[in-house]
């Protein structure tokens, strides 16, 4: 595992924050310990002890539906008027297993734009990233990667800039989610 990388497991493996230098950006990432957990749950005293305020901006990753406290911490995020990202992990293993459930009409283009809709939906004024770890040049994790390199040196009110250059650059960004997308407040 590469030295900048958190470690990932099937089970909590981030029992504090820590931090990580993304490599070739002035930006440091903060793994948290994961909300709604056994060891974890989600409420303000998890707020609190991630020191929840204090991050310039937010990466919510996940690599499932979207779930009643992902609504709540979405919520709270919105509260800060803070920049933030929705980012889904494992989109490779969703399109393998959509891909084998349904052979003869999968589409993979489809099928991501399908997730991505369903995020959307939740969250629409959030962008979504789709991306694998295991195939790091295909699908957002390039323009996420991009964006994070640019990070440090944008503000809140140029956020919805960078990030409609950056998505229409992909030529995935649609005029509805053009036209919606816009800084929490």
């Amino acid at each position: 595992m590469e030295e900048y990388a958190a470690p990932t497991d099937v089970v909590e493996c981030t029992p504090a924050d820590h931090p990580y230098h993304l490599p070739g950006a002035n930006v440091v990432l903060w793994d948290v310990p994961g909300y709604d957990t056994q060891k974890v749950p989600f409420g303000e005293d998890y707020l609190r002890q991630i020191n929840f305020e204090s991050y310039d901006f937010y990466i919510h990753v996940s690599c499932s539906k979207i779930e009643e406290t992902e609504l709540l911490l979405h919520s709270a995020i919105a509260r800060q008027g803070k920049r933030y990202f929705y980012v889904r992990t494992k989109i490779d293993r969703d399109l393998k297993n959509l891909k084998k459930a349904h052979p003869r009409t999968f589409n993979a283009d489809h099928e991501k734009e399908g997730i991505r809709t369903k995020i959307e939906e939740c969250f629409p004024d959030v962008p979504v990233f789709l991306v694998s770890s295991f195939d790091t040049e295909s699908h957002d994790l390039p323009t996420l990667r991009s964006l994070m390199e640019d990070g440090a040196n944008f503000s809140l009110r140029s956020h919805r800039d960078i990030v409609k250059r950056k998505l229409q650059g992909t030529g995935r960004a649609t005029s509805r989610f053009l036209e919606n997308f816009c800084v929490l407040q």
